[in-house]
């Protein structure tokens, strides 16, 4: 020092340290930041001549044992370290330096032990410090800190991560007759290394195996329900049961955390229909909701036809309940005959606007059908997402009647976006339409037995003034003949078609083309092939010119009925 003014200062400490360090708590505790001084040994003083002026350094070690962060119960694990080193701090020229030099291994010999919880950060350490007292105040110090640190969080992948590492701050302060000197601290070693973590957690696998099974009808009414589960990982699996009568969204969480897989209802009302799903966790906080299952109870006699399932669907028929205006959708309603006989029954359709009005287009009604003894089957009504009403959730309402018995069963849809432009869905060849414009024997193969060729298209986004053209032409790629069709609809889904009779087409064998174009616009080609009709002896069939074959005609119809999926017997 000069004039008070510290010109030079070289300050190392060296320590050779072996620290046992172990993270372990039976209870959960706050937030901490403990630090214990476990030991204290105070050496001789030491004493430098600085001119004539004496300067007097007190030796203190102190070691100290200490914990930062929250501890929760579960926590264990251990770790041992081993450290030669040398640190301290340099001053010359205006200028602190750090002085470092050390090796180290650790030895990781106890996995942690965890519950999961919501965040978990864990640091235990041992160390000793190493201080000069200058005057009895203070002086250079250097500390060695060697620590165990435990990261917990079941949000994250891995979701614990344990690390081993070595701090050593070294520093300086100063004072003489109340002016400091010198005040600076450096971390010269600062070492950190993961040791291990947790394998990356898959989540419960989808619960399966519902008992009662899906859809499952006349079920007992002290019925109990029943699933299975399984963990990728094989963690051990809680559950959750949500239940509730003539919701098809169940809320109501009448069982949670339980290790079993079976929950019981209590008594059940007769011809009431339930439904409920099971959500699987794991070990580490991880959710899996499985699908919503449904049954329906019996009643006293056991005779009665249900609806026992309704959604929307697409074109492909694959469940949906968001739509754009205009877009194709399929109103499904599944009903079952509980009687012991085959049962005749009407299906009705309806729907209603986010702001209560019935949508008149999704309206029809008396559809009928006989559905086997204890059969079930699927009736799907095709229409358009609304365009001319408010867009957001609509409501669908399903039923079933028999004689004076019925049954419904109500399902929502949310029609949102920018409408769907014109839109193929679908063009073929056949050999006729029926009433409800559906077509009959689809074929791309005709014969001069048969009587005409319909060329049909399906449309989607279809309200408004459109004018469909048909194009036929020859196997030899020749123009045969043009029709079209204008009409102006406010149905969104709309089919149309156009037909020749054979024996106008017998004299030009082979492959046909009809070229169909929209609002002037080109749509589709479809392809046939004529060839002529042979009689078992061999001799060819009489010309049909004279067969009386009505003439060429084409339609449209805006309203198509419903389709029968597939009965289940």
């Amino acid at each position: 020092m000069r004039h008070f003014e510290l010109q030079e200062l070289s300050f190392i400490a060296r320590a050779e340290e072996t620290a046992k360090l172990r993270i372990e708590a039976k209870a959960e505790l706050p937030l901490i930041e403990k630090k214990v001084e476990i030991a204290r040994y105070t050496f001789a003083p030491i004493t430098v001549m600085v001119g004539p002026v004496p300067v007097v350094f007190v030796p203190v070690l102190t070691v100290n044992v200490g914990i930062d962060g929250s501890v929760y119960v579960g926590l264990r694990s251990e770790v041992t370290q081993e450290a030669v080193l040398k640190a301290g701090l340099r001053y010359a020229d205006e200028t602190w330096r750090a002085v470092k030099d050390f090796s180290n291994q650790f030895d990781y010999s106890d996995p942690p032990t965890l519950q999961p919880t919501a965040g978990v950060e864990a640091k235990a350490y041992a160390g000793t410090q190493l201080a000069l007292k200058l005057y009895g105040v203070a002086g250079p110090y250097a500390e060695v800190d060697a620590y165990l640190e435990l990261d917990v969080d079941s949000a994250k992948s891995p979701w614990w991560t344990l690390y081993g590492g070595l701090e050593v701050p070294v520093g300086v302060k100063i004072e003489v007759l109340s002016r400091e000197i010198a005040n600076k601290e450096i971390v010269a070693i600062g070492y950190r290394l993961v040791l291990a973590h947790a394998q990356a957690n898959n989540p419960p696998d989808l619960p399966f195996g519902p008992y009662p099974v899906d859809h499952a009808v006349n079920q007992s009414t002290e019925v109990n329900l029943s699933w299975s589960g399984i963990d990728p990982d094989g963690d051990n699996l809680t559950y959750d049961v949500y239940f509730e009568a003539w919701d098809a969204t169940p809320e109501v969480r009448v069982s949670e955390n339980q290790a079993g897989l079976m929950y019981d209802p209590g008594t059940l009302s007769a011809d009431m229909r339930c439904y409920w799903q099971v959500v699987a966790r794991d070990e580490h906080g991880a959710t899996k909701a499985g699908p919503v299952w449904e049954f329906v109870t019996g009643s006293g006699t056991g005779n009665r036809v249900i609806v026992t399932d309704i959604y929307t669907a697409d074109y492909w028929v694959q469940p949906q309940n968001v739509f754009r205006p205009g877009e194709f959708i399929f109103l499904v309603i599944e009903a079952t005959n509980l009687f012991d006989q085959p049962v005749d029954v009407l299906y009705h359709w309806s729907a209603y606007d986010p702001a209560g009005d019935p949508v008149p287009e999704f309206v029809f009604s008396d559809w009928p059908s006989t559905i086997p003894a204890g059969g079930r089957e699927v009736w799907l009504l095709p229409r358009g997402a609304p365009r001319d009403h408010p867009q957001g959730i609509y409501e669908f309402v399903g039923t079933v009647t028999h004689g004076t018995d019925s049954d419904s069963a109500t399902a929502t849809f949310t029609v949102m976006g920018d409408p769907v432009p014109m839109n193929l869905l679908k063009a073929l060849t056949c050999k006729d339409v029926d009433e409800w414009t559906w077509p009959i024997d689809v074929t791309s193969d005709f014969t001069t037995a048969d009587d005409n060729v319909f060329a049909w298209a399906e449309w989607e986004g279809g309200s408004g003034a459109h004018t469909v053209e048909w194009d036929w032409y020859r196997p030899d790629s020749t123009h045969h003949r043009s029709h079209s069709h204008s009409f102006d609809t406010n149905y969104e889904l709309i089919r149309v078609w156009d037909s020749l009779p054979i024996y106008e087409l017998q004299d030009h064998l082979g492959q046909w083309e009809v070229e169909i174009s929209i609002d002037g616009l080109y749509a589709t080609t479809l392809n046939f092939n004529l060839a002529s009709a042979v009689l078992s002896s061999g001799a060819a069939e009489s010309d049909s010119s004279s067969s009386g074959t009505a003439a060429p005609h084409n339609g449209v119809a805006p309203v198509p009925s419903p389709v029968h999926l597939q009965p289940e017997r």
